[in-house]
Parts: structure tokens; sequence; C-alpha cells
């Protein structure tokens, strides 16, 4: 509502929420300023989803996506935060933010409603999830700072969930055996198209899988 133009967070707030809102903000209302940390703290500013209706109405939920799991494109419907770019903590640290006070959009997503309730997530984006003192599945380290697994904490909160990280694993999955199903098939946003290589899943793919899951 502050812009003439807008980018990519507050026009997925708007598309997942139904709610206008400021330059850079997810999930929160148009009272919350830029970097406002406490202002999109406060549950009073949050906005509610397509992902929280979904789930009310008892409907599975989730989404895909090219980029990371944490970009602002997908995370209109379950972060809330008052600056798109705080996806992981140290992302928040780094705006002289402290992560105890200011959620990070990746914790969000695995511990707070309705992000943990989504049944398929997909897209790339792994390092946000991991501490720096361990090396992802595609050899780079992750960027936490808070020396939290938070895709093993995942697993923990979800039994017989799958983390998928290869497109020929992706492709073989047995839908009707797993409870939920998280794809991350690169550390940062995936490959383009025209760029990809047979590791990685096409968005078709993508989508096709998460079409017969949310059929079955």
């Amino acid at each position: 509502t502050n812009g003439q133009v807008p980018d990519s967070a507050c026009t997925s707030t708007a598309y997942l929420t139904g709610v206008k809102t400021n330059l850079l903000l997810l999930g929160v209302n148009a009272k919350v300023n830029y970097n406002n940390c406490s202002a999109s703290m406060d549950p009073s500013n949050h906005l509610t989803s397509l992902y929280d209706w979904a789930q009310a109405a008892g409907k599975a939920s989730g989404f895909i996506t090219t980029t990371t799991l944490t970009h602002a494109s997908p995370s209109g419907g379950y972060a809330h935060v008052a600056n798109r770019q705080w996806q992981s903590d140290a992302d928040v640290l780094s705006y002289g933010y402290d992560p105890a006070t200011c959620t990070d959009m990746a914790q969000q997503l695995i511990a707070e409603e309705p992000g943990r309730r989504l049944d398929v997530l997909m897209g790339g984006g792994m390092g946000k999830f991991l501490p720096r003192t361990i090396t992802d599945s595609f050899g780079n380290p992750g960027e936490r700072l808070d020396g939290r697994n938070l895709l093993t904490r995942w697993q923990n909160l979800h039994p017989n969930c799958l983390i998928v990280k290869k497109r020929d694993k992706l492709l073989r999955v047995y839908i009707t055996r797993v409870s939920k199903i998280m794809g991350l098939f690169h550390t940062q946003v995936m490959n383009y198209y025209l760029e990809a290589n047979d590791q990685q899943p096409t968005l078709t793919e993508l989508t096709s899988v998460a079409l017969v899951y949310l059929y079955l």
C-alpha cells in the first residue's frame, strides 16, 4: 500500500491473504512498517491465509516453488515478518535484529501455524534450515547460527514424513506411504529451466507429484 510498484512479498501477501500490505512485508497488515520487528511479531497484526483456511476446512495444503521455501513468493501464506529477507536467523542478525525476538521465516515454516501443518513443501533453500556446522546435500554449509537443524525437527514432528533431495527419488515416491513430503533440491534457489540438470525436477514434475498427493 505504500508504493506504486509492488514487490513479490506484498503481492504474495495480497494473493494468499486477500489483504494488501506494505512493500517487503509478509503475512502482516499495513500497520507494520519495514523492519519493525515488534509490530510484525504482534499477533494482532498477523493475517490469515489460504493455507489457514484450507487447514481449517480439513483439506491438505502446501506449495511448490523453484525459488527457496523461504522466498517471498510462497511465504505470504505462512510467514509474519517485517522484512522478506529474514529467511534464517543469520539473516535477521545481519539486519541488526535479535533472532530470539524476531523469529525467522524458516523457523516459522517448521514450527508455527500454518507452516508446520503444510503437507507438501517443495523447492530450494536447504541452507536456511541447517546450522553452519553441517554440510548440506549439495556440498555447502548451512546458514543457521542457532545450531538448530530444522529438517530434523520437521521429521520429528511428522512421523512417516519424507524429505527428498533428488529428482529420481521424487519421481519414485510412493505417495500413499508418506504422511507429508518436503522436497529440497538445492542449497539456494533452484536452477533456471534452461540451466537445470537431471538432479533437479522441473516445475511440471513438481506440480505432478503435488497434485497426486493432494488428490489421494
